[in-house]
């Protein structure tokens, strides 16, 4: 296997985990039949040897979904494979000159329902992918804003002076009714609601219900919001791990209220990846484009 591999994406075969497949810049998908000792190209139909992301299917063992950029374009293709990746078959629904495809996240109860992250928002498919439509626009929500002080009436000599009740105004959500922007990551929320997060160059946003728009999580002041990895566990679900492009990792520990920096990962590199231990929840493996690191206490060193 070359060691110059740059590598965006990994998936492990469901029914046979010595079968490990890996999306890379240069040479496609590539598939490990001995655990990731060795690598082969398995991409021999592909127009794209740049794959961002490579995802099984999660019913159908042979089934493989990948994501490619069509480096001639600036477009890309959403390639199928049933085969367990010995050829594959391009979706025909997508401009290849105009939608990239990024992320790729199946539907946890509806394995037919499939999202796909892009330069252009999110796309969804009914039919496991075969096709491709935008999702709809819906109607944006009106972000609550505070109430408007009347000014006081002028008091008269001799009267008494109440003091002001004073009620805290709930903080406002920014609710959009749909995303344009690039969408890099696609996760589910681990709360038991089976809600989105979609990660994008602008910011992270989070739905519980695509008819009614996406939140947007305000993750602070002075935080970069190109986001480049989201990652949440069930074994911690009001934790949610953000990777950003240059203000390092994020955490929330209260279902996104309040943000943190997470103690010595990397700041100022993008965040390729963010990973747990589904067994010791409080270990979390984070990837960057220099080194990898190793967090045994929750992330705070």
């Amino acid at each position: 296997t070359q060691r110059n591999l740059e590598i965006n994406s990994i998936a492990v075969h469901p029914d046979m985990p010595n079968r490990v497949f890996i999306g890379t810049n240069n040479y496609g998908v590539m598939v490990s039949n001995d655990g990731g000792r060795n690598f082969v190209p398995t991409n021999d139909s592909f127009t794209s040897r740049f794959t961002y992301s490579v995802v099984p299917d999660s019913q159908q063992s042979n089934r493989l979904y990948a994501a490619t950029r069509n480096i001639a374009t600036g477009g890309g293709f959403f390639f199928v494979s049933n085969d367990g990746g010995a050829s594959w078959s391009p979706s025909k629904s997508l401009d290849v000159n105009r939608v990239s495809p990024f992320a790729i996240l199946q539907d946890r109860k509806n394995a037919n329902l499939m999202y796909l992250g892009t330069n252009l928002g999110i796309f969804r498919s009914l039919d496991r992918g075969v096709s491709w439509l935008p999702l709809p626009t819906t109607k944006s929500a009106v972000t609550p804003k505070a109430p408007v002080k009347k000014p006081a009436a002028p008091v008269k000599k001799g009267t008494a002076v109440k003091t002001p009740v004073v009620t805290a105004a709930s903080p406002s959500v920014k609710t959009v009714g749909s995303i344009n922007e690039k969408v890099k990551v696609l996760v589910f929320t681990e709360d038991g609601r089976n809600g989105l997060f979609a990660g994008t160059d602008k910011g992270l946003y989070r739905s519980y219900d695509i008819a009614k728009g996406w939140e947007k999580l305000n993750l602070g002041v002075g935080i970069n919001e190109n986001i480049f990895a989201v990652h949440t566990s069930p074994a911690r679900p009001g934790t949610i791990w953000v990777g950003t492009a240059t203000s390092g990792v994020l955490v929330s520990k209260d279902d996104g209220k309040t943000w943190a920096k997470a103690g010595g990962a990397a700041d100022g590199v993008p965040i390729s990846s963010i990973a747990s231990d589904p067994e010791r929840p409080d270990y979390v493996y984070v990837g960057t484009s220099q080194t990898f690191y190793v967090s045994k206490d929750g992330g705070a060193t």
